[in-house]
């Protein structure tokens, strides 16, 4: 039996995926899972298992080639994948793209992609990239990364192959910089630190109206506040993009047109300015929920802004400054 499974899926595997039927490999898989368990006698069962589970990184590997090379299309995904039926399946999916993307940007001309991928091909820590075919609870966004867990998702639906990498490389740089997202996520929600901004909140409405040591604190729970959001996402895109110029002038990736449109903004500002005051454009301030509901938070959010707006942006790329030529 496990003769006649080899050939066919060899037989799938090599051929042009983009057939009018995309589904089969996927559906022969199925019946081959299903016959594995149904027919296979209790001592030949571990056997079966491994045998299906080679299947399964032979028809993964074959499904990361057909999406970056662009012959599968986003229906490939939606029609013919679903994420409980398939969990095992798409676990060998995201290793996977996780492998190939790492051995990607270890091999890249690119300095920044070269030092990732290496760093986490061989990095011991807990690094999990997860295949998404349905969005993750109250998210709307096609890739993330979970500062806790150290996981990242990404919807395969929903992303161009083009647009892959740049994704991926986004996210990378989220978990580059996890020990800074670690800890302001873990000052700004202190247990001492949350209840002294509530009780300066009862007592005062304006930043001006606090002592030194206290507008000092104060500043320092909304940066925090700040490097959970939108500095992180500041931080995060300005070496996308900047990786994303160096990679089209090494022909390592096409034009994408919305990254494109986005730098032809910056006209003669500085990059870093002009990457900061874009996404803080787009970032609304806080709404007037938990703390933020009180004016304190929202004059000193104003405040905060406003200095930061005046400062030399190298200095809040923290771990990130390394891959930004001008800061190092």
């Amino acid at each position: 039996m496990f003769l006649k499974i080899t050939k066919l899926i060899i037989i799938l595997l090599t051929s042009n995926m983009a057939f009018a039927n995309i589904c089969k490999p996927v559906s022969e898989y199925r019946n081959i899972k299903s016959s594995v368990y149904k027919h296979a006698k209790p001592m030949q069962r571990v056997a079966a298992s491994n045998h299906l589970s080679q299947i399964r990184k032979e028809l993964a590997q074959e499904i990361y080639r057909g999406y970056i090379s662009g012959v599968l299309t986003k229906s490939f995904f939606k029609i013919c994948l679903q994420e409980k039926e398939d969990a095992k399946l798409l676990d060998s999916i995201s290793a996977a793209f996780k492998n190939n993307l790492l051995a990607d940007f270890s091999s890249s001309s690119v300095k920044t992609l070269k030092k990732l991928g290496r760093e986490y091909s061989n990095s011991p820590d807990l690094f999990v990239f997860q295949a998404k075919l349905d969005w993750p609870y109250k998210s709307e966004s096609v890739a993330g990364y979970y500062r806790l867990s150290g996981a990242m998702y990404y919807m395969l639906p929903e992303i161009p192959y083009s647009d892959f990498k740049i994704v991926a490389l986004h996210e990378l740089l989220h978990k580059f910089d996890e020990k800074e997202l670690y800890h302001s996520s873990s000052e700004y929600a202190g247990k001492n630190t949350m209840e002294y901004a509530w009780d300066l909140s009862q007592k005062f409405k304006v930043y001006s109206q606090l002592n030194k040591p206290d507008q000092k604190f104060i500043s320092m729970h909304v940066l925090n506040g700040l490097k959970r959001g939108f500095l992180a996402e500041f931080k995060a895109w300005a070496v996308t993009y900047d990786v994303y110029k160096k990679m089209r002038r090494a022909g390592e990736i096409g034009a994408i047109a919305w990254i494109d449109d986005i730098l032809a903004q910056q006209g003669q500002q500085n990059y870093l300015d002009f990457i900061f005051n874009y996404y803080q454009q787009r970032f609304k301030r806080p709404e007037r929920k938990s703390l933020f509901a009180f004016d304190l938070l929202q004059d000193s959010y104003d405040v905060v802004i406003k200095d930061l707006e005046s400062k030399d942006k190298c200095g809040l790329m923290d771990d990130l400054a390394e891959f930004i030529g001008s800061c190092r």
